[in-house]
């Protein structure tokens, strides 16, 4: 029997998708019928929700476009990884670019609010303590920008001032483009005027450039550059920077880097799985530093647990096994560690992803919900108090599943031709569409055996990329309903990445995952591996309750 702290835990993901859905609707009434026509109540009513509802979550109207703040720093924080190792002039004018984007989507509405949003008074300003939280998320992404560049500057002092202006820098060009006036011509414009400043303030040393800078020096009444860039460095910094509260520095520090210590890295990035550096800290520290300052417990999310795969080659059947309950027992001795250093400690929400792409993927809703309620009654039966369980159910459990996924592409995903172009661009993006084509690949094989090897890699390449533009859209509507949150991912991940791709249980193949395996106690210890390798080599299969539960292998074949 649940305890009441835990059936608060399990239905407060409800509760959010109320939240989410209220925002939604603000959004689509600010644009149709403007911002100082739309009432609360009207927002309440159109989304069947009371007023006392609607006020626990957003207390004044304001608070809808804060949440729309949150939403684009959400954006910029899953693409900055995507940024080319190359100078920082560069990476910033691809970063501004996909920002003005992301900006031009609301601009009516924030045009309307331009006004208050340059007011530090107000409560949208985006220089007042209101927005602060949101305000540390952007300027750690400048950060990203700036320290991961091939030119980077040597000194810590240089780096933060640059980033410093290239945060102002950044306001500067999203005001601009707020302009009536302003069209794409003069936002490209806009763009590469910043791009080209950059780089002359990284080469102030050149002799023209410093002769220039003495000059202008000697008419502001200024006695060298340094002067003057300090001094331009307090200012930007006391305008836009709030005050960092670094007293958890340290503690929020020590629970990232437990996290660190069970993360799927993809190719390339060994060093930093042997000692994670700065910039696989910097994406993370300032929620994890604000979960901390408010004294809450560290929220963490994590896509999975969709359902079992329907290749019994690779499973036994439809529900979770010992598999599962090994995965869910190391997340909640995650949770636990974090309790250890930090009172508060953690809660981890399941996004069981099965309801998204389950047509995609060859396995029934009814296997996707059967799945779902044993995982439910294995978290209760095990007492595994910091885990809930949340899924597109919960979104809208009045709608037919595919009115959900419909939904949810129709209001989340991008094109998939957009994914192609990515995968074809990005080295870490190509690397998760091969390891999901190769599952998909092997699934579809041993599923349908009329299907030739050459229409089953064309089909689940096709499948490969619906998958993951359903997984992105996902992963984009769970940034909105869980906007505090760290994001884990079964998926390997790169080192710098906005996600912490985390590794469930030992397996012999870093793609491998519960519900596409089985456990195999092996030399006492268990690890993950397909079925048909279990089989192969002799391994007993253990039943509990009169269903599968995992594998031993015999003496001698351990």
């Amino acid at each position: 029997m649940m305890d009441q702290d835990q059936h608060q835990h399990q239905h407060r993901g409800v509760a959010d998708v109320l939240e989410e859905r209220l925002f939604q609707t603000a959004m689509l009434r600010f644009r149709d019928d403007g911002y100082e026509q739309t009432t609360l109540g009207s927002i309440a009513h159109q989304c069947g929700a009371t007023l006392d509802e609607l006020y626990a979550r957003f207390p004044q109207k304001e608070s809808f476009i804060v949440r729309l703040y949150e939403q684009l720093a959400f954006d910029l924080e899953s693409r900055v990884t995507e940024l080319p190792v190359g100078p920082v002039a560069e990476r910033f004018r691809q970063m501004m670019h996909y920002k003005l984007r992301a900006v031009r989507a609301h601009r009516s509405l924030l045009q309307h609010l331009l006004p208050v949003m340059v007011d530090p008074t107000n409560r949208l300003g985006v220089l007042g303590p209101q927005t602060n939280r949101i305000r540390v998320r952007v300027q750690a992404i400048f950060e990203v920008i700036v320290i991961c560049a091939s030119n980077a500057p040597s000194s810590e002092a240089d780096a933060q001032q640059l980033i410093h202006w290239l945060y102002a820098g950044h306001l500067g060009l999203v005001f601009l483009a707020l302009q009536p006036q302003a069209d794409e011509t003069t936002i490209a414009e806009g763009i590469e005027l910043l791009a080209d400043l950059v780089q002359v303030l990284q080469t102030i040393r050149k002799p023209i450039v410093q002769f220039l800078a003495s000059r202008l020096m000697q008419l502001a009444g200024l006695k060298s550059r340094v002067e003057f860039t300090e001094r331009a460095d307090r200012l930007v910094a006391s305008l836009l920077h709030p005050a960092s509260d670094r007293v958890h520095f340290s503690l929020a520090e020590n629970i990232l880097r437990d996290l660190f210590r069970f993360r799927r890295l993809q190719s390339g990035n060994e060093k930093c799985g042997r000692e994670p550096c700065r910039e696989c800290l910097l994406l993370h520290l300032p929620r994890v530093e604000a979960m901390i300052a408010r004294g809450e417990p560290i929220k963490l999310v994590l896509p999975a647990f969709p359902a079992k795969s329907p290749n019994l080659q690779k499973v036994t059947g439809a529900l979770p096994d010992f598999g599962e309950e090994l995965a869910l027992r190391f997340l909640q001795d995650r949770c636990d560690a974090i309790r250890e250093i930090y009172p508060a400690g953690a809660e981890l929400t399941i996004c069981s992803d099965g309801r998204v792409f389950s047509d995609v993927v060859g396995v029934s809703d009814d296997d996707v919900t059967a799945y779902r309620l044993q995982l439910k009654e294995m978290i209760d039966r095990r007492g595994l108090r910091s885990l809930s369980v949340f899924d597109l159910d919960d979104v809208n459990p009045q709608s037919s599943y595919d009115d959900m996924r419909t939904w949810l592409v129709e209001k989340y995903a991008e094109s998939v031709e957009e994914i192609r172009q990515r995968t074809i661009d990005h080295a870490h993006h190509q690397e998760l569409f091969n390891g999901i084509h190769r599952f998909m690949f092997e699934d579809l094989a041993e599923c349908e055996r009329a299907l030739s090897r050459t229409q089953c890699k064309k089909l689940s390449k096709q499948r490969a990329y619906e998958v993951i533009q359903r997984s992105n859209a996902w992963s984009r509507l769970l940034g909105t309903v869980f906007p505090d949150a760290l994001r884990l991912s079964i998926h390997p991940q790169a080192a710098h990445s906005e996600k912490i791709g985390i590794l469930l249980v030992e397996s012999d193949d870093v793609w491998l995952t519960p519900w596409h395996g089985v456990a195999l106690l092996r030399a006492d210890r268990f690890v993950l591996t397909r079925r048909a390798n279990a089989t192969s080599m002799g391994a007993k299969l253990v039943e509990k309750d009169g269903r599968p539960s995992h594998y031993e292998a015999l003496d001698g074949l351990r």
